[in-house]
């Protein structure tokens, strides 16, 4: 047999022996391994991914928010919203983000077709006042 490398001492080549027999057993199950990974890899980029932006003046429009308990209030709101839109879309990674825009992406876009349903949601939370804390 021609050497291709450099030469090895027996010891050497025992361990190699013994590594590339114990890696031969494990083979099946690094391969689920690497299969459950992908799997998952590939749920998370076809799950959909809804961000609710919302600002302080769109939730409270004309209303004084110094009468209400506002910071729990806005908290209140972001929960419902959160739960609500669970509710609808168990699978969704859903963010709640308190900003200076108003806005509702779908998969980063604003014109998805689920766009009109979350607003729905949105609107349905908004108008009931159970997040509203004196």
């Amino acid at each position: 047999m021609k050497s291709i490398g450099p030469k090895i001492s027996d010891r050497h080549y025992e361990m190699l022996k013994a590594l590339t027999k114990f890696f031969e057993g494990q083979r099946p199950a690094i391969e689920q391994a690497i299969e459950e990974t992908h799997a998952k890899y590939i749920q998370k980029e076809n799950q959909m991914h809804i961000k609710v932006e919302w600002s302080t003046d769109a939730i409270w429009g004309s209303t004084d928010p110094q009468e209400y308990d506002w910071q729990q209030s806005e908290a209140n709101f972001a929960d419902s919203l959160e739960n609500h839109l669970y509710d609808a879309y168990p699978t969704a990674d859903i963010q709640i983000i308190k900003g200076i825009n108003d806005r509702i992406q779908v998969n980063g876009r604003t014109d998805d077709d689920e766009v009109p349903w979350i607003e729905q949601i949105v609107s349905k939370v908004w108008n009931g006042d159970s997040w509203l804390t004196q």
